[in-house]
């Protein structure tokens, strides 16, 4: 009986030390977890982070674009109405041109009448012989 009581106390001691180290295990896997867990939440939200920060990038580039694309826009219909009216101006600058040419010519063409007229009222006018 007294064997058995020490082998009972052994095996009891034995049993006692496994669930000691079972605990000690089981503690140990469960802090692995929460870390895990803790890393696992953490990289999530950096990824979930950088998502949101990727998308508010877009989001900017995207109203940039459209930005860009309506002053492109507006530029180009600004260049054309430039267009038409240097198109115009050119335009009357050639008629003012021509018109200033023909002038020219009348002026031109009296002067010479009147060099003319004054030549034959020279010759034609009577003389004053004193």
């Amino acid at each position: 009986m007294k064997a058995d009581r020490k082998r009972l106390k052994a095996e009891k001691a034995d049993l006692v030390n496994q669930m000691q180290q079972l605990y000690a295990t089981l503690e140990s896997r469960e802090e692995q977890l929460r870390d895990f867990i803790r890393n696992y939440e953490q990289h999530r939200k950096e990824s979930e982070d950088a998502v949101k920060a990727l998308a508010k990038e877009k989001d900017l580039l995207e109203r940039e674009k459209w930005d860009l694309r309506r002053q492109t826009k507006e530029a180009t219909e600004h260049t054309g109405v430039l267009r038409s009216q240097l198109d115009l101006k050119e335009n009357r600058i050639k008629e003012l041109e021509a018109e200033l040419a023909m002038i020219s010519n009348c002026v031109n063409q009296r002067m010479e009448f009147r060099v003319f007229d004054r030549h034959a009222d020279r010759d034609s006018s009577p003389r004053v012989t004193a």
